[in-house]
């Protein structure tokens, strides 16, 4: 009694943990069905088959239920005395679970008891019931119980993928077996008929339509070709019907894309060809009346209800969304880890600029030296008691006008001093030379506390900056990356048919919807076997022109792989050429130009004030800063303002460098040109010349610099000429108007004979008196073919 009520609550507790689900009901139809089928119109094993693979999968509750539809099918079937000795078999399995335990040797068990059981019976039936056991009766048995066995063990597949008891993952067996279990009991289901129309041969036409309306020839010919097997070996239909729902459901796929109506249409025609073609004319009306009924519940049924069957038919769709979720729950943390420090950062930095009120106020700290001057000379003077007693309030007025006149003219002497004051003062002299003192004192303190002050604000734009820069890292992570698992495939069958060795391909779209595919191989060991081939089968496959994003292979020594990256090739290239002339030993100018991301070109001209060394530092400085800067992801205006913030803390109050920034989107041919403080940058498209202007103040001048942009469409064949002021102040009468002419009159097009040109030009016009450091640099657009 005790043990009884163990187990009760065992079966309480598996209840619970799976309760009744629409997928149940579906299940037990399917093994009621299933149950029903004649297989050769003598054996019966599917009902017991998937008895058997139901428990393997499901809790031992679920199994005497599934078990009690499967007798009921057996039941249902006219001939009682062959469908008796499955019932047997069917009961025997669900006690046989219960006493079971759950353990890997579970299904070889289960399996052999029943097969044997099963001949078991079927002999006892022929020997002493019927009275005709034959070697054919023995035959047939035991093929029935070989059927059944590889049966069960497919099943298992379709049973665990439908109730997801098995992995996520889903594998062409699962399929196979699940389509196989709806097919098989499709065709246990009692026929309707009235006059020539037949319910079965409806709903096949049917699913024949959907499936061509949904996935195409390949599926529809396919489904067509399996649920003629199906049914012509349960009995239920001639063998001929195989050639026609294979045949008509290749056709109508064929205009899948042309709708409902042509793909029906296509389906009839098909259908009378082959059946005048098989000679079945005395079964072509009743045949083509079924096949019209069905193609117009296919014609009326809603496309919404087509869509739904597509998402649940779609297992690559499946098998993807765990690959999603996994990737969306890691994207989800690192967007929430840096979102927090990217808020952290710019609290800090709001802190940072508050610029909060000193302790002492303006008041406070001339009332402060007036107390310092009185207790330093007065305190001790005779005449205390009348200036500070008897006189306060003129005497502190005194006090406080001359403390203003020496702040505000660095100092005051006894000329400064109001008469009536002068010939009342026992100690002026001395209380003139403790003033200067302490307004050179707070002067001091004021200028050190603004250099703070500014540093502190230099401080926080930097980690202001930082901050969006880790804030458009999340909006960089949380746009979605698409998964190309077609494309993967595609790619994988043309690396076996070229013989390319390979682990794993992954093709993805990026945020800004390029392509990107990267190789996984074994390591080869610098043999170079990942060659140039593996570039030409990418690009063939998606159509896009693709390159190498490095040339040396990143390498996994733990686990013997490397791996390499393809990305889409720019629509553009870009060639620069330098021509310099220094005045000094050391150029004053520096510059830059070069691919700091793929698909992004810079060009950059820094010109530090005055010449040599100290000019080179500062513009050797925003160069460098700027090269790693925007190779770190920094936009520019973050660029710009943190080079500004850098040259502005130098001790020195005149450092200061101009910056002439050109950004080049190589995919969309567009440039964007930053200017501050440098001089005009010259586009040259034929012999036309635009002439982009400067508009604000060189960097490390001010704390807050406006930064502005113009944005330019290239064309291939133009060319950006930058240069550095000495080059415009060549012809200080003409400026930039002696450039913009020699531009429109040069017919050539190499970058390196323009820069080397210009440069000549500006040499000629200063003649044996070169003033400043020059610097051309020339860059040449192209459109790739």
């Amino acid at each position: 009694m005790l043990q009884r009520e163990v187990l009760t609550k065992k079966e309480f507790r598996a209840l619970k943990r799976d309760k009744l689900k629409v997928q149940h009901l579906f299940l037990f139809a399917f093994i009621f069905f299933a149950s029903r089928v004649f297989f050769l119109k003598e054996i019966m094993p599917f009902g017991l088959a998937l008895l058997i693979a139901v428990s393997q999968v499901l809790e031992k509750e679920w199994v005497l239920v599934c078990g009690i539809f499967s007798i009921l099918g057996y039941l249902t079937q006219g001939d009682i005395l062959v469908s008796r000795s499955h019932i047997f078999v069917a009961a025997w399995i669900m006690l046989f679970n219960l006493i079971l335990k759950n353990e890997k040797s579970k299904f070889i068990k289960m399996a052999v008891t029943t097969s044997l059981l099963n001949v078991g019976v079927s002999f006892a039936l022929h020997r002493y019931i019927l009275n005709n056991l034959t070697l054919y009766d023995i035959i047939s048995s035991s093929f029935e119980a070989f059927i059944m066995i590889s049966s069960s063990y497919l099943f298992t597949y379709g049973v665990s993928y439908y109730f997801n008891k098995k992995s996520v993952d889903i594998v062409k067996e699962e399929i196979i077996s699940l389509i196989l279990i709806i097919l098989i009991s499709f065709a246990g289901l009692w026929d309707i008929n009235y006059m020539d129309i037949s319910l079965k041969s409806i709903l096949t036409v049917l699913f024949i339509l959907i499936a061509a309306q949904l996935r195409g020839s390949q599926v529809a010919s396919t489904i067509g070709l399996l649920l003629g097997f199906v049914l012509s070996f349960s009995g239920n239909t001639s063998t001929y019907v195989l050639g026609v729902y294979g045949f008509s459901g290749l056709i109508a796929g064929a205009f899948k894309d042309m709708g409902k109506i042509v793909v029906s249409a296509a389906y009839i025609i098909s259908s009378i060809v082959v059946m005048i073609y098989s000679g079945k004319i005395e079964f072509l009306v009743p045949f083509i009346l079924n096949v019209s009924l069905a193609s117009v519940i296919f014609i009326l049924v809603p496309r919404s209800l087509l869509e739904k069957i597509e998402i649940s038919l779609d297992f690559e769709r499946k098998k993807i969304i765990p690959q999603k979720i996994y990737m969306e729950r890691i994207k989800n943390y690192i967007n929430t880890k840096l979102d927090a420090v990217s808020k952290s950062l710019n609290s800090l930095s709001s802190i940072l600029t508050e610029r909060y009120e000193n302790n002492l106020s303006r008041a406070n700290e001339i009332k402060g030296v007036i107390e310092k001057v009185a207790n330093k000379v007065c305190a001790n003077c005779d005449a205390k008691h009348f200036c500070w007693t008897e006189d306060t309030y003129y005497t502190y007025d005194i006090f406080f006008e001359m403390l203003r006149f020496a702040e505000k003219n660095g100092k005051i002497d006894i000329r400064q001093v109001p008469d009536s004051f002068n010939f009342k003062c026992l100690k002026l002299n001395e209380i003139i030379r403790h003033i200067n003192f302490e307004i050179e004192i707070l002067r001091i303190n004021n200028r050190w506390a603004k250099k703070l002050l500014n540093s502190k604000v230099i401080l926080a734009e930097q980690i202001k900056g930082i901050s969006g820069v880790v804030s458009d890292i999340v909006k960089d992570i949380t746009k979605s990356f698409e998964f190309k698992n077609e494309l993967e495939e595609q790619i994988a069958v043309l690396l076996d048919l070229n013989d390319i060795k390979y682990r794993d391909v992954l093709v993805t779209k990026n945020s800004n919807n390029k392509f990107e595919v990267t190789i996984y191989g074994n390591a080869c060991l610098g043999k170079s076997l990942c060659n140039n081939d593996i570039v030409k089968i990418v690009s063939q496959a998606l159509g896009k022109r693709m390159v190498r994003e490095s040339t040396m292979c990143k390498l996994d020594n733990e686990n013997n792989v490397c791996h390499f990256k393809l990305v889409e090739a720019e629509n553009f290239g870009v060639a620069s050429s330098v021509a310099r002339y220094s005045k000094e030993d050391v150029s004053g100018d520096s510059y830059y130009f070069g691919n700091v991301a793929p698909g992004r070109y810079v060009i950059a001209i820094s010109d530090g004030m005055g010449s040599g060394f100290e000019a080179a530092m500062e513009s050797n400085t925003t160069i460098a800063l700027i090269e790693k800067f925007m190779e770190a992801g920094f936009d520019r205006n973050t660029t710009i303002k943190a080079i500004n913030s850098i040259l502005l803390l130098k001790n020195k109050s005149d450092s200061f460098a101009t910056v002439d920034l050109g950004i080049i989107d190589l995919y969309e041919g567009i440039g964007e040109f930053i200017k501050v403080g440098a001089v005009s940058t010259f586009i040259k498209s034929g012999f036309d010349v635009e002439v982009i202007e400067n508009k604000s103040l060189p960097i490390g001048i001010v704390d807050e610099i406006e930064i502005e942009s113009e944005i330019h469409q290239f064309k291939s064949g133009d060319m950006i000429i930058m240069v550095s002021d000495g080059v415009v102040d060549a012809d200080r009468d003409l400026k930039e108007k002696w450039i913009v002419k020699l531009l429109r009159e040069y017919s050539g097009g190499n970058p390196k004979e323009l820069a080397d040109y210009i440069l000549n030009k500006a040499k000629e016009k200063y003649g044996n008196d070169i003033k400043d450091d020059l610097t051309v640099i020339v860059s040449k657009i192209w459109k790739v073919q």
